[in-house]
């Protein structure tokens, strides 16, 4: 009855809200990325670039803003970085991706011992103001970060559907031969779709480190695969994807929950609970494709590079 009631609180839906927001802002980062041509599978590496990036800025900057301004930036320099070679280089996009994960991984821990002496925490951010890592409700509406979460996913929309740069986006994912006879420039375009996906991963994990008020090595926990888990899921477009994000939320929130109940952790051990964020996404997406198996809902030309077209043209 205690779990039931929990479920049912405010303070359980701002549970939902809190996990939300990270694998929203990453997701659609992800989906710029991915609908332009190119697998982001280094959406893990960024947030973890990002949030390490905002740890600093917040710390030695004296507050939140100058860890929101680090983290995007790095994000976004790092997605450049990215974008660059595996469009101009045309590196293969998978193993550049892992290897930016791996990179981001060992460099922050190590920087975190250069910077803040520790190899597994920084320093507490006491800089950041504590409504950041407010649970409530009332706070969270007035979060900025969780409305820019929202107008991400809806501004990602309506820029893919009506406008002239959203057109040529989803040119170059899909038809980038097409896209260059009629003067798209799909490098250039593939190069800022991976830059400001990589901005609005940094974004996703400077959310992190605001809420906990400091960075650890590890604090990501893999929610930049979910992400792309949650794009493939909302079959690229936006909004489907913001409502993957928040099924997976829920699954976060719910595990929190099932661990603080006594009753449920006399029948299920709390290291399977831990499992739950990440048991239940894939399990929805293997259903969600074997349905959608006969419908061709990724860009075209994902993971081709722009010379493989070029030929074929």
């Amino acid at each position: 009855m205690d779990l039931l009631l929990s479920l049912l609180s405010l303070s359980f839906l701002a549970a939902i809200v809190r996990s939300t927001v990270p694998l929203a802002l990453a997701a659609s980062g992800g989906l710029l990325s991915e609908r332009s041509g190119v697998i982001q599978i280094a959406l893990e590496g960024l947030m973890v670039s990002g949030a390490f990036a905002g740890a600093c800025g917040a710390y030695y900057g004296g507050g939140a803003l100058a860890g929101i301004a680090a983290g995007v930036s790095v994000g976004a320099l790092l997605g450049l970085g990215y974008a660059w070679i595996v469009v101009k280089l045309e590196a293969d996009q998978i193993v550049t991706g892992v290897a930016l994960n791996l990179l981001a991984e060992g460099l922050t821990r190590y920087l975190l011992k250069v910077v803040f002496g520790s190899a597994a925490n920084s320093k507490d951010l006491d800089q950041v103001s504590a409504l950041w890592s407010s649970s409530t409700v009332g706070d969270l509406l007035a979060n900025p970060l969780v409305w820019l979460c929202i107008l991400a996913a809806v501004g990602v929309h309506l820029a893919l559907s009506r406008s002239r740069a959203g057109l040529r986006l989803r040119a170059a994912g899909d038809h980038p031969a097409a896209a260059e006879a009629l003067g798209v420039n799909v490098a250039r375009v593939r190069l800022g779709a991976v830059a400001l996906g990589g901005a609005l991963a940094g974004l996703a994990g400077v959310w992190m480190v605001l809420a906990l008020r400091s960075f650890s090595s590890g604090m990501i926990g893999g929610r930049g695969y979910i992400a792309l888990a949650a794009v493939i899921f909302g079959a690229w477009r936006p909004l489907p994807v913001l409502g993957a994000t928040a099924l997976f939320g829920l699954f976060r929130a719910l595990e929190v929950e099932l661990r603080l109940s006594p009753a449920v952790l006399k029948v299920i051990p709390a290291g399977y609970l831990m499992t739950l964020p990440y048991v239940l996404p894939v399990l929805a997406l293997v259903l969600w494709s074997r349905r959608a198996r006969s419908r061709a809902t990724a860009p075209r030309a994902l993971g081709r590079p722009l010379s493989e077209g070029q030929s074929a043209r």
